[in-house]
């Protein structure tokens, strides 16, 4: 994903410098992590995962850069950090992304109270289910 990423960003900025420029640098920090990620061996997971997080950072990085320099400043801000999923999976950094901003409003806070109170009637149910199977069975 991340080459055909490289190759959209020379598409749109066929003009932009090689080196020097913040697009030019995230591209190649893009690359190098990517091509870094890509060519460690499966049993350095750390050091996997913390190539992954940097190819979402630089990921991320690139797309900003590409909205400013398209005058998008305010999205740029807006958006970077929707794009950085830190290395997490799209599901992972989904889920987090609605709880952070479901405990930022009071309809989400309330949403998110009544699931763990449901949560914790559930398991008292259960244990009294259980605690009462086990007293009619012995």
């Amino acid at each position: 994903m991340s080459t055909a990423l490289i190759s959209l960003s020379r598409l749109a900025a066929p003009t932009e410098p090689s080196h020097g420029t913040r697009i030019a640098a995230a591209r190649e920090a893009l690359d190098y992590w990517a091509r870094r990620a890509s060519d460690l061996p499966w049993r350095q997971r750390a050091a996997r995962r913390d190539a992954r997080a940097m190819v979402a950072k630089h990921r991320a990085e690139l797309v900003g850069a590409h909205l400013e320099r398209w005058g998008l400043g305010a999205m740029e801000r807006r958006l970077t950090p929707l794009l950085d999923t830190r290395g997490r999976s799209g599901r992972a950094h989904l889920g987090r992304l609605a709880f952070a901003t479901m405990r930022r409003t009071p309809l989400g806070r309330k949403i998110l109270l009544s699931g763990a109170v449901t949560a914790a009637g559930s398991v008292v149910l259960l244990a009294a289910a259980i605690a009462l199977a086990t007293h009619l069975i012995v």
